[in-house]
């Protein structure tokens, strides 16, 4: 059975990377936040699959954990501007804002059912300011369709 994470993540990648917008400025998707980065920024924070095979196929129940953050001077800001990234985010990942089904990862695996499986807010005060954060996580149920 092939290995779904960097099949998945480059999915991700390519579908959200600057795609997403904020003050029509595109928002950046990483794996490891630079640390000259600016806000907003997705990362990924987690990942996760466990096997599903039968006889017939080989399955996977596959989660992969998004944060968005955005930063503001102390006393200013909140989670509305995250909730408009977030929006944008699922719709995409789950075919609702673009053209396309739901995010693909072919040739490889088939996206049989795409979920948001939680997301959560939580907040840090830093030096200058305060982030405010917010998780997605979705869910895929996929099958192999290419050997390997």
């Amino acid at each position: 059975m092939k290995d779904s994470s960097k099949i998945i993540r480059t999915a991700y990648y390519n579908a959200l990377n600057n795609v997403v917008q904020f003050n029509s400025a595109g928002v950046p998707l990483y794996d490891s936040v630079p640390s000259n980065a600016a806000y907003p920024y997705i990362y990924v924070s987690d990942y996760t699959a466990v096997e599903e095979t039968t006889k017939d196929f080989f399955g996977q129940n596959v989660t992969i954990t998004l944060v968005v953050a955005m930063k503001y001077p102390a006393n200013y800001g909140g989670q509305n501007d995250i909730d408009g990234i977030v929006s944008q985010v699922t719709g995409i990942v789950r075919g609702t804002i673009t053209t396309s089904q739901p995010l693909s990862f072919t040739p490889d695996f088939q996206n049989i059912i795409t979920q948001v499986d939680q997301s959560n807010y939580f907040k840090q005060e830093v030096a200058d300011g305060i982030v405010y954060y917010r998780t997605i996580k979705f869910r895929h149920r996929i099958t192999q369709i290419t050997n390997g």
